[in-house]
């Protein structure tokens, strides 16, 4: 028996299919939703993660990149002084003297691109000369002076004194028969044998813990390694390397999103090298200041405490801290307390001349941002990202307030057109 064939029907299976289909697609997606919420810390952590394990893979470039980027005004300084020694010093003296080397001559051809091997070189030698003279700067400190102890020697003498203490104390412990009777004595000393096997125990561990940070600090010196050679290489040839990015910008991007992409490089350069420069130039002056000023006092480990000032300063106001909290607690524990108060209140004048005359010239142009707004950016960065939150979020809060005020200052410009033509219609 053949069914007659009606059109309608065939509309209300389709209509009925895709409900289905579409119903179907729509409780997946409910679900999907319901995981990623119930699991967001979960896939948050894991993209992270994986962020974390890219970045690590491209460290060394990154490194590269952020040392050529930092230090590239000094490298352009050094290289603008060869320069010019060498064309108004080294070659007319050559060419008086009739001496002729090969690669001071003028070249026929002018090369592509300038490069900067002698700012790049002498960038490093003045890099290293700066490490080495604080390394040295820090033994010095922790070196005894002829005639009296250094910091270490009153570390040692602090802990001696008080396994003396602890020694008297124990021998008085024994002279009290109350305590003998009540077994006291061998209680203790079974929780010490308990102690000292835990503590072998601890010991093993460190020592595994130990190979295994020797091994990762070998790696991490090859990779800062190659980080130097391939910052060389940027510091050299930047006039090449930023004429090859531009020549891929052009390729591959319309011109509207170039401009939008100069624009905002732009904006980032402007506001994070006038940052990190401003603030590690900050940073130096107050150690300086603080080391001096606490030498003259004649606080314990002045030097390291304002090598650490200089260190943590890249952290807005957290070298000020560092500064109290170590100078005040070195003498309160190893020199005299009256120096303490000395150190305190040298700090806190030195800190607040930091904060009123010194930070606003060197930083504050550059970022622009209230002293609460930069508090509560580092409190909430601290607590969200940790110690690269902090160095990093206050010149990222300064680019986002570039772009809101450009956008209400555009809105405005344009509330502004629409009221003149309405003016002129009417």
């Amino acid at each position: 028996m053949k069914l007659p064939w009606d059109k309608n029907y065939l509309k209300i299976c389709l209509h009925v299919v895709f409900t289905l289909v579409v119903t179907y697609i729509i409780i997946s997606l409910v679900d999907a939703v319901g995981y990623i919420i119930a699991d967001i810390w979960a896939i948050i952590g894991n993209i992270f993660y994986g962020l974390g394990r890219l970045l690590s893979l491209f460290s060394p470039l990154i490194i590269a990149f952020t040392i050529a980027y930092l230090f590239d005004p000094v490298v352009d300084i050094y290289q603008k002084y060869y320069d010019n020694f060498k064309m108004n010093l080294v070659l007319p003296w050559l060419q008086k003297n009739n001496i002729k080397i090969n690669f001071l001559k003028k070249k026929k051809e002018k090369p592509p691109f300038k490069t900067r091997f002698a700012g790049a070189l002498l960038t490093y030698i003045t890099i290293f000369f700066a490490i080495f003279v604080i390394i040295r700067l820090l033994i010095s400190s922790f070196t005894p002076a002829e005639g009296g102890g250094g910091a270490i020697d009153g570390l040692v003498q602090m802990v001696n004194n008080t396994m003396d203490t602890l020694n008297v104390f124990i021998v008085n412990l024994n002279e009290i028969e109350l305590l003998a009777e009540w077994d006291i004595l061998e209680l203790a000393a079974a929780s010490i044998s308990s102690f000292v096997l835990l503590l072998e125990e601890s010991v093993l561990g460190w020592i595994s813990t130990f190979f295994t940070t020797v091994v990762a600090t070998g790696a991490w010196f090859l990779n800062f390694f190659i980080s130097l050679v391939v910052a060389f290489y940027f510091m050299n040839h930047k006039a090449r390397l930023k004429r090859q990015i531009a020549g891929l910008v052009d390729i591959f991007l319309p011109k509207k999103i170039k401009h939008v992409i100069n624009v905002f490089l732009s904006d980032v350069h402007h506001v994070f090298s006038g940052y990190i420069r401003g603030l590690i130039l900050d940073g130096i002056i107050l150690g300086t200041l603080i080391g001096i000023t606490l030498s003259i006092i004649g606080v314990e480990m002045a030097v390291p405490i304002g090598i650490l000032t200089a260190i943590f300063n890249l952290i807005p106001y957290f070298g000020g801290i560092m500064a109290f909290v170590l100078s005040v607690g070195f003498e309160l524990i190893l020199g005299e307390p009256i120096n303490a108060l000395y150190a305190a209140i040298a700090i806190i004048v030195i800190q607040q001349i930091d904060t009123m005359f010194i930070v606003p010239r060197l930083v504050g142009h550059g970022v622009k941002l209230s002293a609460p707004v930069v508090m509560l950016s580092l409190t909430i960065a601290g607590s969200l990202f940790g110690i690269l939150g902090m160095l990093l979020i206050v010149p990222v809060i300064a680019i986002i307030k570039i772009f809101v005020m450009r956008f209400i200052e555009r809105y405005a410009n344009h509330k502004n057109r629409i009221r003149k033509g309405e003016m002129e219609d009417t």
